[in-house]
Formats: C-alpha cells, structure tokens, sequence
C-alpha cells in the first residue's frame, strides 16, 4: 500500500513536471508569435510612414525652389510642414533600427519573417 503511495506520489511529481515543460515550451513559442506579430505590425507602419515621407519630400522640393517667391505668411507655414517633416523623418529612421534588431532577433531565434 505504501509502494502504491509513493508511486502515486512520483507520477504526480512527474506530471507536474511535464506540465511545467509543456507550459515553458508554449510560452516560448508564444514569445516567438509576439515578435513576429511585433515584426509585422511595425513593418506595415514603417511602410505607410515611408510612402507619407517620400509623398511629403517631394511636395516640400516642388515648394523650396519657389520659396524666395513665397509671402511671409507661406514662409511660416512652410517651415512648420519642414520641421513636421523632419521630426516624421527621424521617426522613420528609428522605426528602420529597431526593425533590423527584430530582424536580428528572429534571425537568432530561428523565426522566417
């Protein structure tokens, strides 16, 4: 009867265990799922702010070879759109590194992106 116990009593300490492994291994695989979702999602942003920026540049150089001609009131507009410009710039910049260290991360881990 004692035997049945203690027997009992493994089983149950191995099932726990493979329970907590089974466990680890899905939330590893679940961070796997976060970093690409992360990957794709920021890619897909990236993308839509890149297009925004080149649409943007090229309005902002139809208007600085003209802009000698503009009225002060067009000036000031004018250099609020280029500061808004630039900072969107930056922000593209940032939102490409951070990109290539998820790639390097998904790279480590094995991940196709």
């Amino acid at each position: 009867m004692e035997d049945q116990n203690i027997n009992s009593i493994d089983e149950r300490r191995q099932k726990i265990e493979l329970y907590k492994e089974i466990r680890r291994r899905k939330n590893m695989e679940d961070w796997k799922a976060r970093l690409l979702d992360e990957y794709r999602q920021t890619k897909e942003r990236y993308e839509k702010l890149k297009k925004f920026n080149n649409k943007m540049d090229i309005e902002s150089r139809c208007k600085v070879s003209h802009y000698h001609t503009l009225p002060d009131e067009e000036k000031q507009r004018y250099n609020v759109e280029r500061t808004r410009s630039e900072l969107l710039n930056e922000q593209q910049h940032a939102m490409e590194v951070y990109l290539h260290f998820l790639e390097l991360r998904m790279e480590l881990e094995g991940i196709e992106y």
